[in-house]
């Protein structure tokens, strides 16, 4: 059995509903005027109540498929929101890489060294290395909650090459040793 598309589904409700109001109206205009027996009345006033339960449920059915069709809503992003989710996903995608540098950084944004220095100062008021620096030490924090690597591990899991200086970037920023931190969360 072939399937029909919802716009054809929703034609087909019109239409039909078109047709149940006129005979709904025609109904009314009979059965106000009284010239018929109370038998046929009866009948009458059923077929009404059926008609007009019709009517109801094409309705519901039709607001329900004038929302489907309605587009999806717009969601609308500043070029500044754009760049700066660009420049996250790519320092998380290199988080590991103790190479990753702002050479590559500004590479894979797509723009030269100093619009990437002057877009990140302007919407970060941090620079390029300093927003790589700041990520890395902030998802080495979520790594220490987890409690499931050591802290050597996490130096390396988040691209810093020297243990004292992963301590003493840590601390600047979270007030705490990564030892420290971590037992917090044990």
């Amino acid at each position: 059995m072939k399937k029909l598309p919802l716009s054809l589904i929703c034609l087909y409700f019109t239409e039909i509903h078109t047709h149940l109001t006129l005979i709904s109206d025609s109904l009314n205009q009979v059965l106000s005027r009284g010239v018929i027996d109370s038998d046929s009345n009866d009948k009458l006033q059923q077929v009404k109540k059926d008609v007009d339960q019709l009517l109801k449920l094409i309705n519901q059915e039709k607001y329900k498929n004038d929302i489907l069709l309605q587009p999806s809503p717009v969601t609308l992003v500043s070029p500044d929101e754009k760049f700066l989710k660009k420049a996250v996903d790519i320092i998380e995608k290199n988080i590991a890489d103790p190479n990753f540098d702002i050479k590559t950084f500004s590479a894979e944004a797509g723009v030269s060294r100093m619009q990437l220095y002057r877009k990140l100062e302007a919407l970060t008021n941090m620079t390029a290395k300093e927003l790589i620096r700041d990520i890395r030490i902030k998802r080495a924090a979520q790594l220490l909650e987890q409690n499931k690597i050591t802290v050597s591990e996490v130096v390396y899991h988040v691209g810093f090459r020297d243990m004292p200086y992963f301590r003493k970037c840590f601390r600047n920023q979270y007030g705490a040793t990564p030892s420290e931190y971590a037992a917090k969360f044990r």
